[in-house]
């Protein structure tokens, strides 16, 4: 269907959920939080019975969905309701507009709601393979009003 310029969201949403499905239930995930950045340029069908197994999935693993709508020809209808049932926000983006300026900020997102003060830690096998910890977190700028992402700082754990 891709190859002819068609578009399927039900396929795509449903990869994107089994992704993060397969990585909670094999423990490789931070279990902190799991967005789904669902894009599109076209419309295409979306019935009843999808939108309550993506509500479903998204509330079984804790999943925000955004949603992009891409220039004057894009569906808005179905992005929209899926990010307002799945606790996200849609994202109407214009011909021409800045879609990398947009996309960021999911962060702000993030950030506004919550500050984590406990360290994520995450294995990963180092390039002499050994396997190592990182423990990672967030670095909020609180000099204003609402506070704002500036970064992550992380530190490698060597546990012998």
């Amino acid at each position: 269907e891709w190859a002819d310029g068609g578009t399927n969201f039900v396929t795509a949403i449903d990869k994107a959920i089994e992704v993060i499905r397969t990585s909670v239930e094999a423990g490789t995930t931070s279990m902190c939080q799991k967005a789904i950045m669902f894009l599109t340029d076209g419309s295409a069908d979306f019935g009843p019975d999808d939108y309550t197994r993506v509500r479903e999935a998204t509330q079984a693993y804790d999943i925000v969905l955004f949603t992009y709508a891409l220039g004057s020809g894009a569906n808005t209808d179905i992005p929209k309701r899926l990010a307002c049932e799945n606790n996200g926000i849609f994202y109407q983006v214009g011909d021409g507009a800045d879609l990398s300026t947009i996309m960021s900020g999911y962060y702000d997102y993030f950030v506004q709601g919550q500050e984590i003060c406990t360290p994520g830690f995450t294995r990963y096998t180092a390039t002499q393979g050994h396997q190592l910890y990182g423990a990672c977190l967030p670095m909020y700028d609180r000099s204003g009003q609402n506070p704002s992402l500036l970064g992550v700082s992380c530190l490698d754990v060597n546990l012998i």
